[in-house]
């Protein structure tokens, strides 16, 4: 969700599992949190599914934790989510998902990333032609790029059976002070594990023409393509 969302998450202390309250005040701190968190997400789904629909796509936003039923925030099946956007796309439309706060524990609240979504749907039943992971930078580096000048792209990262990454590469210092959902290590693990699947997936740089080409199933110019050796 971008800068949607995570600011707040970490201002509440939210996160992919965080600790259940202990009293009152922080279950009421966490709610308050939630509430904040998914307003802010359901905002950025909004303006996407609100300028999907200008372009004449019929777009519909749905909002994981709490408009699909039984869905756990870290569950490894997901097979309601699947079931919910495999009805949604024989419909003929086009679901929209954002990653979401949810309630977690006992009275307690948690982050269910837009990464683990992506995991759950790449690895699903769904038939799959592409998945397109898209950032603020050019596709995955040797370092982070904001802060390393010699940072190399990896145009390639091989990935083996079971999801691990076989070609050297170290992202855990690639992310935002504010994220709170595992940064681009997060990421990177969950396009190995899709790729693993027999499902290619290319990282690209947002608002680029490399974005625009591989959203379309075209050959790229820069990024980083994830699969399976």
């Amino acid at each position: 969700a971008c800068s949607f969302g995570h600011h707040t998450a970490k201002e509440f202390g939210l996160k992919s599992h965080s600790e259940s309250p202990t009293s009152p005040q922080e279950s009421e701190h966490a709610m308050k949190g939630l509430a904040e968190t998914r307003l802010s997400v359901q905002t950025l789904n909004r303006l996407v599914v609100q300028s999907l629909l200008r372009h004449n796509v019929s777009a519909v936003g749905i909002s994981p934790c709490f408009a699909i039923p039984g869905l756990p925030t870290h569950d490894t099946g997901f097979a309601s989510l699947v079931a919910v956007v495999n009805s949604t796309l024989h419909a003929g439309l086009i679901p929209v998902l954002h990653g979401d706060a949810c309630l977690y524990g006992e009275n307690g609240a948690a982050i269910l990333g837009g990464d683990s979504l992506m995991q759950a749907l790449g690895t699903s039943s769904l038939r799959l032609t592409g998945t397109v992971f898209v950032t603020d930078v050019q596709g995955i580096y040797t370092a982070d790029p904001r802060q390393v000048p010699g940072a190399q792209l990896i145009p390639v990262i091989d990935v083996d059976n079971e999801g691990r990454v076989i070609t050297q590469v170290s992202a855990t210092a690639s992310g935002h002070e504010h994220d709170v959902t595992g940064g681009l290590d997060a990421k990177l693990g969950a396009a190995a594990s899709i790729a693993s699947s027999g499902n290619d997936v290319v990282v690209v740089k947002s608002e680029s023409q490399s974005a625009e080409q591989a959203l379309k199933g075209n050959k790229y110019d820069v990024g980083t393509l994830v699969r399976k050796l």
